[in-house]
């Protein structure tokens, strides 16, 4: 066993580290539509430079015992945080056309990430028509309580000699 802790530097120009691997195949799973691709055919397309084509296992079938795979398309991507400027081998550097990027160094507890469930057209339609009932059952209740604001809010003073 190692002593050293399991590493998670994510570099610059390089994406070799697993849990950066891990991410872009979770994410990919999770949130990649699923292509009616065989394993064969799911490869990018040359004119589709946005999304990522990616054979998956799928779910385990319980009655075959083998996994049906399927093919994901996602825009989960792994890019160079390099600047252009590196690119070039007689920059000239008094000339600002591109600036020059440094890395970051994170705290391991500071990276996070977040889902958003969109919930079905049948609850935003539900919860859309409860709260304009809502609106308009407590407009007609301000309304009466406003007119009749005299008789509900009087007070009865008494005569103390």
């Amino acid at each position: 066993e190692s002593s050293l802790p399991y590493p998670f530097y994510v570099s610059v120009t390089s994406t070799n580290n697993q849990v950066t691997y891990l991410t872009k195949r979770l994410l990919s799973y999770f949130i990649g539509d699923r292509v009616n691709n065989t394993k064969d055919n799911c490869k990018q397309p040359k004119n589709n430079k946005v999304n990522q084509y990616m054979w998956m296992q799928g779910e385990m079938n319980t009655t075959t015992d083998t996994r049906q795979g399927f093919c994901s398309r996602s825009t989960a991507v792994y890019t160079l945080a390099q600047s252009p400027l590196f690119d070039q081998d007689d920059y000239n550097w008094n000339i600002d056309e591109y600036s020059a990027w440094t890395e970051s160094s994170w705290q391991t507890d500071s990276i996070q990430m977040r889902i958003f469930l969109v919930p079905s057209k049948h609850l935003e339609t539900v919860t859309l028509i409860v709260g304009l009932l809502l609106t308009v059952v407590f407009m007609i209740m301000t309304y009466f309580v406003n007119k009749k604001a005299d008789v509900l809010f009087s007070q009865r003073r008494t005569r103390r000699y």
